[in-house]
């Protein structure tokens, strides 16, 4: 389900920059129950949107998520930076999934029906943890040779 959102092709030079454009911020103290997630600009001007409150289970996932987000946003930012062949545009793919996923999290958990509730869960959200820890990488591998950004494929017996 969450490979529906991950390109087969580089994203376009706009959706890159209005991408970029945008960080989060979870609140870093250990929440109770919910905590915040700041949306504010990159280019410094501050916040740009309301927090989104998001309950505790997602906390830890979500701050190791953002901060993967926030490194290859960085490394696709820099032009003038050597990366190896193909990577790249694997890097775009990944940042422009990555930014899917975590704006269908934030805006189902604005959703007034979801508002300020502890036991919410992002039925998006929590399929990409489940990829993300039983497969490791989220693009589809056609051939054995393909480059991944996480672990190396495995062979399943």
């Amino acid at each position: 389900m969450s490979d529906l959102f991950f390109l087969h092709n580089s994203p376009s030079h706009e959706d890159m920059f209005n991408i970029t454009a945008i960080h989060y911020l979870p609140d870093p103290t250990a929440p109770k129950v919910l905590f915040n997630v700041a949306i504010y600009s990159a280019s410094g001007e501050g916040i740009v949107d309301n927090p989104t409150t998001v309950p505790s289970f997602y906390h830890d996932h979500l701050r190791c998520f953002l901060w993967r987000h926030c490194v290859y946003m960085e490394l696709v930012s820099r032009e003038n930076l050597a990366l190896a062949k193909n990577l790249r545009p694997l890097l775009e793919r990944y940042t422009f999934y990555m930014d899917a996923m975590v704006e269908g999290l934030l805006t189902t958990a604005r959703n007034m029906t979801f508002a300020n509730d502890p036991t919410f869960r992002s039925s998006l959200f929590s399929q990409y943890l489940i990829v993300e820890y039983h497969v490791g990488c989220h693009e589809f591998v056609e051939t054995r040779h393909s480059q991944s950004l996480t672990r190396p494929v495995r062979r399943m017996y």
